[in-house]
């Protein structure tokens, strides 16, 4: 299977195994973490009142009791700065992707979690971090943290039915051994707000996804096959610590390879993978993915 991998993701070229480069990481024995994030969670609810996000079908979940809930909750409050702070324009990744560095303390009060970066290294576009006074305003004056606290059962079921519908440490195993690369620990944030909208970060210490869960009233129904089908939105996150690493040192073969825009995707994918080895990093985590898949069917048939 290694070697299968090798020729997929260097089609174009060839590759010195020696080439291949580790991440920093954390302890390897640390667990993975899924969870619904208190200041993700804020900043999801943010975008789901505003205007933000309305132009895009399926950044954030509307037709839910959960968003009927928070509708009714945060009602008197739909005016508040904040919606003018953010703006018409929006990238969701920006606002709850950033949310992540941050955590309330006791007095609930943000705070940086030290070490944290600007996703992708943007601080010019950290939706989260320049527009922290009216966050905190809002989170104080509507009692988020009331609200979220309230909600901590329901999180739950969406925690674990999302881990029993995903073997996440069989992904990870798997990829270590097919690309000989630790990517470890991963922390994976989900929200009852989320939809098919779903991205990931590389940083230093810990590779950080925010996905989609599985509705808990749906979780009854999966057969193995529908569970392995949605286990790609995981697994196409956790493979960019492991595709990515390598792509990264053949650039120039990749954007020789893919010069051609338009064969590649179109003006949508152009606007949130704008060169060619972003485009070439997302064909080979759902290459990699079919190959996952494909070893699964096979020991579910022995």
């Amino acid at each position: 299977m290694k070697l299968v991998i090798t020729a997929l993701l260097f089609l174009f070229y060839s590759i010195n195994p020696s080439d291949i480069q580790t991440l920093p990481q954390e302890p390897i024995n640390e667990e993975q973490v899924i969870e619904v994030n208190e200041t993700v969670e804020l900043a999801l609810i943010l975008a789901a009142l505003s205007d933000l996000d309305r132009s895009t079908n399926n950044s954030i979940k509307r037709n839910t009791d959960y968003y009927r809930e928070l509708e009714v909750y945060f009602k008197d409050y739909r005016n508040h700065p904040v919606f003018d702070k953010l703006g018409s324009e929006f990238n969701l990744p920006r606002l709850a992707g950033n949310a992540a560095n941050y955590k309330f303390d006791e007095s609930g009060k943000l705070y940086l979690l030290e070490g944290s970066q600007d996703l992708w290294d943007d601080s010019t576009n950290n939706y989260f971090a320049n527009n922290l006074q009216e966050i905190q305003d809002f989170a104080d004056k509507t009692e988020y943290r009331k609200f979220y606290r309230n909600k901590q059962d329901l999180y739950a079921r969406y925690v674990r039915n999302t881990a029993e519908a995903v073997d996440e440490r069989d992904m990870l195993d798997w990829l270590s051994a097919e690309f000989d690369i630790e990517v470890r620990p991963v922390k994976v944030f989900i929200s009852p707000l989320m939809s098919g909208f779903h991205w990931t970060t590389l940083f230093s210490k810990r590779q950080r996804i925010w996905i989609n869960p599985l509705d808990p009233a749906k979780m009854k129904d999966l057969n193995e096959f529908e569970k392995l089908r949605y286990a790609r939105v995981i697994f196409t996150e956790l493979d960019h610590g492991y595709v990515n690493p390598v792509s990264s040192i053949h650039v120039k073969e990749i954007e020789e390879a893919m010069s051609d825009a338009e064969i590649w995707g179109n003006v949508r994918d152009a606007q949130y993978y704008s060169s060619p080895e972003l485009k070439f990093n997302e064909y080979m985590t759902w290459s990699v993915y079919l190959l996952y898949v494909k070893d699964k069917l096979r020991d579910q048939q022995e």
